[in-house]
């Protein structure tokens, strides 16, 4: 059943434009190579992965960890809509995740979050904290976007199907230097019936170079560090999705503006 106007706000309008969560955590149960079981969900928003993750099943259990409360609390909400959603599975916490200590099989920190981070301290201090929570075998996860134009301001659209109809979502680069790293930008959403949601989320970010990253993963204590260039390539005879890193040795080359994920191990 389609949302009305008043049972959706700015959280599912980002879900559903920016996210594919049932996606997103059958790549990082698949990236574990295991049978990973817990869940942190790092700078986690309104929580779409760590539902995503309990919902794949009865022994899942997730984290949810962001320093604001609002985002959390839609969903709370959201989960409370599904009686059998298995909310005693799912713990959302309002606190900094430079103090969190949830342990867990697999962590990420999705939608470029680790750049909310503006200083290398502030990174490897988060990323210590990262190999000090993993469980024996874990991987932490995190995505990043680069490319000839990853300084450039400048505004992309592009129409998607939601449950309340096409949705116009607009990425705008607002600011952009180079010389720091240092971007602002905005999320913008134009619904069906023509009705603007400017400046819906706004960012301030320090924007890591996926080198940066790497040498600071291994500097935290992590043993490997690779890097995806999506979810996956195809599925196995059972369903699983399957995974390969890139390969620099192989020459293999990125889209001239790129979105990857960087993962360490422990």
């Amino acid at each position: 059943m389609a949302r009305t106007r008043r049972d959706f706000n700015k959280f599912d309008l980002y879900e559903w434009c920016v996210q594919s969560p049932a996606w997103q955590v059958r790549f990082l149960h698949a990236l574990h190579g295991q049978k990973p079981v817990e869940f942190g969900d790092d700078f986690a928003g309104p929580a779409s992965l760590a539902r995503a993750w309990v919902a794949m099943g009865p022994g899942y259990q997730a984290v949810a960890c962001d320093r604001e409360a609002g985002p959390l609390e839609h969903a709370r909400k959201r989960m409370a809509e599904h009686h059998d959603f298995g909310m005693d599975r799912l713990a959302l916490r309002a606190e900094d995740v430079l103090g969190c200590k949830a342990r867990a099989d697999v962590i990420a920190a999705f939608n470029f979050a680790v750049c909310e981070l503006h200083t290398r301290s502030e990174l490897m201090t988060y990323l210590r904290n990262v190999v000090f929570r993993l469980r024996p075998k874990g991987v932490f996860v995190a995505d990043l976007y680069g490319g000839e134009r990853q300084f450039v301001p400048g505004v992309t659209g592009m129409e998607v199907e939601t449950p309340i109809g096409t949705v116009l979502y607009e990425w705008e680069q607002r600011r952009a230097d180079p010389t720091t790293a240092r971007v602002v930008n905005a999320i913008h959403f134009e619904l069906p019936d023509g009705t603007r949601m400017e400046d819906a989320f706004v960012y301030d970010w320090r924007l890591w170079g996926v080198a940066e990253l790497r040498e600071a993963l291994v500097e935290a204590g992590f043993i490997v560090s690779e890097v995806y260039a999506d979810y996956a390539e195809a599925m196995d005879g059972d369903g699983a999705l399957m995974t390969r890193p890139i390969e620099g040795d192989e020459g293999e080359e990125l889209n001239e503006d790129f979105v990857v994920y960087v993962a360490g191990r422990v």
